[in-house]
């Protein structure tokens, strides 16, 4: 199953790149990034993409996107999510203005669709309290 996240967490570490190497020519093919993120309970072993590595720094906090994709998993290995792209920075301190600063930066694009329902389920919840 192929999955889309997104996830607040700190960059705790940002490990070595590491080569992705030919096992049949031993030739150098490619490199990934790995980094370690936490979200205040879990770590997250992941991969970012070049950009994404170059452009986040170690102890801040930003709003990642991702996915998660477990189709082609190969034998006793472990699939990891791979974050995508850095949505953006969350200003410190966060633990306490959390919920506010990302209100802030989201609630028009997840909130606005469903004002409407919202308003029509308190209205009926409302008149039938009243009878």
């Amino acid at each position: 199953m192929k999955l889309g996240f997104m996830t607040i967490a700190k960059v705790y570490r940002k490990k070595d790149v590491q080569e992705i190497t030919d096992r049949a020519t031993g030739r150098v093919t490619g490199e990934y990034y790995p980094v370690i993120l936490d979200d205040g309970e879990d770590t997250l072993d992941a991969t970012v993409p070049k950009d994404v590595y170059n452009g986040i720094e170690e102890d801040k906090i930003y709003l990642f996107a991702g996915t998660y994709d477990d189709r082609f998993k190969r034998e006793n290995t472990t699939p990891k999510p791979r974050i995508t792209a850095v949505l953006y920075l969350i200003n410190e301190p966060w633990r306490k203005d959390f919920i506010d600063e990302f209100s802030k930066q989201t609630y028009d694009s997840f909130a606005m669709p469903f004002k409407d329902e919202q308003q029509k389920n308190t209205t009926a919840t409302a008149s039938k309290a009243s009878k």
